[in-house]
């Protein structure tokens, strides 16, 4: 740690240093307090004559009245690879902060805080290298930049505060309808449910007369089932009662039979007369 006077406003900020947003006052009074209390652990750290990373630290030990700690990093080392590394490590960053940092990465070019690229050490990126150096899809380096082109610096800082969401933030740059596009959304909307309500009720009513037809079907089905039960039970009982007159025929045909041979006995009968009286008999029709 070098001893030597260190003033902010000796150093040019580096564009990489400032790919990550500042403290929020609160988190920014708690390390400031810290380091009253227990002194200034980590060096604020140079490269290259750019103040790289310390900013707050700076910053509080300037108020406190303490003379800051800092270290001169080595040329050779990449800046930008560098401060990646160290704050995405000790920092919790949600997915919309990253979406954020990845765009001012993919947007670092030549002249940012008057410097050149040779003198910072930035190899310009695509978005897709960005997204994928901070592990954030590249969709989500277009929205935010369509962000921060588009949406109030306070919601810019919001995001990059992680009080926001990138999504939160992107509904604030569409243009707001006007009551008549809110109408005509409406009237639109209510006219796809009533098309939708129109056509389930043909379907039901399709259904129904389908299931009326079904079920006329079945009844008739079952009334033609009916009706030969019917006239199987009817013929049943005609073919009953004929077996009774035939039963009632017989009977008649054995007492004459036997009335016959009763006569027989008295007077004497013919085989003959006897069988001319039963064929007699059998050749009565009694209907």
């Amino acid at each position: 740690m070098s001893k030597q006077k260190l003033k902010i406003s000796d150093y040019l900020i580096h564009p990489a240093a400032e790919l990550f947003p500042m403290m929020s006052e609160t988190e920014f009074q708690a390390m400031k307090e810290d380091i009253r209390l227990h002194g200034q652990n980590d060096d604020v750290l140079i490269w290259n004559g750019q103040l790289l990373d310390g900013r707050n630290r700076l910053r509080a030990c300037t108020e406190l009245g303490i003379e800051p700690g800092w270290s001169e990093l080595p040329k050779t080392i990449d800046p930008v690879a560098w401060v990646l590394s160290h704050n995405l490590h000790r920092r919790h960053l949600t997915t919309s902060q990253r979406a954020m940092v990845a765009d001012k990465l993919a947007t670092l070019k030549h002249g940012d805080n008057q410097h050149t690229n040779e003198d910072s050490g930035i190899s310009l990126s695509s978005q897709a290298e960005a997204a994928k150096a901070l592990r954030v899809s590249s969709d989500s380096v277009k929205t935010a930049r369509k962000v921060r082109a588009k949406a109030t610096p306070e919601v810019v800082a919001a995001v990059e505060a992680g009080t926001m969401s990138l999504n939160a933030a992107e509904a604030t740059t569409k243009p707001k309808a006007t009551q008549a596009e809110k109408d005509a959304a409406a009237a639109k909307q209510k006219a796809k449910a009533d098309a939708a309500e129109a056509k389930a009720l043909a379907k039901a009513e399709a259904a129904g007369a389908r299931q009326k037809l079904k079920d006329d079907a079945a009844e008739d089905k079952a009334e033609a089932k009916a009706e030969k039960e019917r006239a199987k039970a009817a013929s049943l009982t005609a073919e009953g009662q004929a077996k009774n007159i035939v039963n009632l025929i017989q009977q008649h045909i054995d007492k004459a039979v036997r009335l016959v041979d009763d006569l027989a006995h008295l007077r004497p009968v013919s085989n003959a007369t006897k069988m001319a009286v039963i064929k007699a008999l059998q050749g009565v029709k009694l209907w």
